[in-house]
């Protein structure tokens, strides 16, 4: 996909379309190919380090995406305030509830897992026996069980030996809270991050049976500046 010009392209940036995506196992999640390429290389590399890399999340969907929304949005999944710590979000007001979910989860239609180019990750290895995976803040600190994977990748990524991932949900890119599992290809997800179109972006939310649709509206434009168009910490040419 080279350009976003039209609406079939910034369709596909919002995650409606799977051209050019790829399964990582039979049945697995999808990816871009040239991401995947990247983390099949990244995954033996930290084989050799006693990591298993899995993905939990890759490539999803818009309508995925809508589903995720609106049970956080009605409570019938956890929503967890900005330390991670479970709230009620019945007892927030609708507006309040909007900002709460923005957080740890993209607005339909802005998440980068739209892509194929970002993916979820943790170390197989490191789960212990009946253990549900959260993807907490708590999980993935120094302490956690996933924290000796993150500072292997952290030391990758600083040394720019990582295949081309880095983290995009860090401290100073944006108000979406840091989340240190969230891996992306930036050399394939460079060329979603200006593909956003507004005003396709607002039909298909009005047109999503989205909660909390009367908000999300109301803020769009601080929504789309603060949480959607979320860049690279380094801007630098690749």
């Amino acid at each position: 996909m080279n350009s976003m010009n039209d609406d079939s392209d910034a369709l596909g940036a919002c995650g409606v379309s799977t051209q050019g995506l790829m399964e990582v196992l039979p049945g697995g999640p999808l990816l871009q190919a040239e991401t995947l390429d990247a983390f099949l290389h990244l995954q033996a590399e930290a084989s050799l380090h006693g990591f298993s890399l899995r993905i939990e999340s890759g490539w999803r969907s818009f309508q995925k995406q809508v589903s995720i929304w609106n049970r956080k949005a009605t409570g019938a999944l956890p929503l967890l305030d900005e330390c991670g710590n479970p709230l009620d979000a019945m007892q927030l007001d609708p507006e309040k509830r909007m900002w709460t979910i923005l957080n740890w989860s993209a607005l339909p239609g802005t998440s980068r897992h739209h892509w194929g180019s970002d993916l979820d990750i943790v170390d197989a290895n490191a789960i212990p026996l009946g253990y549900e995976v959260q993807l907490t803040p708590q999980e993935v600190e120094s302490t956690g069980i996933f924290g000796p994977l993150h500072a292997w990748l952290d030391a990758r990524i600083q040394t720019g030996t990582a295949f081309g991932f880095e983290r995009p949900f860090i401290n100073g890119t944006g108000k979406i809270r840091p989340e240190r599992w969230h891996l992306s290809h930036r050399p394939s997800a460079l060329r979603f991050e200006s593909g956003f179109d507004q005003t396709v972006l607002r039909k298909l939310l009005a047109n999503g049976q989205l909660e909390l649709l009367d908000p999300v509206l109301a803020h769009f434009e601080t929504i789309f500046a603060d949480y959607a168009r979320v860049y690279f910490k380094r801007n630098e040419p690749i």
